[in-house]
C-alpha cells in the first residue's frame, strides 16, 4: 500500500480531492485536524506556544486563540517560521503514528497525508508519490474568505506568505499536478482519473 502526500496552498482544493479519495478507497490523515489535537489544552505544543507568544493567545477555557494567532503570524514571516518550528515536530510525529497503522488495515487502497506544508513540514520523504492541487489566486481568496470567514485582505495575506506554485512543482519529482480552475465536477473527475493511476483501480467517470 502507497503513502501519498496531497499538498498546495490554503484554498486550492485539497480537500475536495481528499474527500472524492476517501470515497473510493483512502485513508486520510488530515494535518490541520492534526495541529487541532497537538495543541489542546494542557499539551507541551499549546504550552511552547503561550511562552513564546504570549498568555493573551489563549482563550479563557484554556484553548488556543487560533484567529488571533493566525493574524499574527501571517502578518510576519519570523513568528511564522517559530511557530512552525514548534508544531512541526507534533504534527509530523502524529501523522506518521496515524498513517502506520492504517497501512496495517487491508481495507484501505492507499494512506493520503493531506498537509499544505508536506515538504516544510518534512513528510515528503515518506510519500511514495504526491499529488498537488494549485488554483488560481482569486478562486483561493473567495474559497478562504468563505470558509474561514476573514476578510480579503486577511485572506491574501495567509496566501501571500505561502510558497509561490513554483515551490511545489520545482520539489516533487514524482508527483501528479492537479489544476483546480475548474468545475467541482471536473475537479473530482479528475481526482478519479489520478486516484487510478495512484491504485490501478478502474473507476467509472
Amino acid at each position: 500500500m502507497k503513502i501519498v502526500g496531497v499538498t498546495g496552498g490554503s484554498g486550492t482544493g485539497k480537500t475536495a480531492v481528499c474527500r472524492e479519495f476517501e470515497k473510493l478507497g483512502a485513508y486520510i490523515v488530515d494535518a490541520d485536524q492534526t495541529a487541532r489535537k497537538v495543541v489542546q489544552p494542557g499539551s507541551p505544543v499549546l504550552k511552547d506556544i503561550i511562552l513564546e507568544f504570549g498568555k493573551e493567545y489563549a482563550n479563557e477555557d484554556g484553548t488556543l486563540n487560533r484567529r488571533k494567532l493566525a493574524q499574527t503570524v501571517f502578518s510576519d514571516e519570523s513568528r511564522r517560521l517559530r511557530l512552525n518550528a514548534i508544531m512541526h515536530p507534533a504534527i509530523v510525529n502524529e501523522m506518521l503514528t496515524e498513517a502506520q497503522t492504517a497501512l496495517l488495515n487491508p481495507q484501505y487502497k492507499l494512506v493520503c497525508l493531506d498537509a499544505p506544508l508536506l515538504i516544510e513540514g518534512g513528510l515528503l520523504p515518506y510519500c511514495d508519490s504526491v499529488v498537488v492541487v494549485l488554483a488560481p489566486k482569486e478562486d483561493r481568496i473567495k474559497r478562504i474568505m468563505a470558509r474561514d470567514s476573514l476578510t480579503e485582505e486577511e485572506a491574501a495575506a495567509r496566501i501571500d506568505s505561502q510558497p509561490e506554485d513554483a515551490f511545489y512543482l520545482d520539489r516533487v519529482t514524482y508527483g501528479l499536478s492537479l489544476k483546480n480552475n475548474k468545475s467541482e465536477t471536473e475537479l473530482l473527475s479528475e481526482a478519479r482519473k489520478i486516484f487510478q493511476k495512484l491504485t490501478g483501480d478502474c473507476i467509472g467517470s
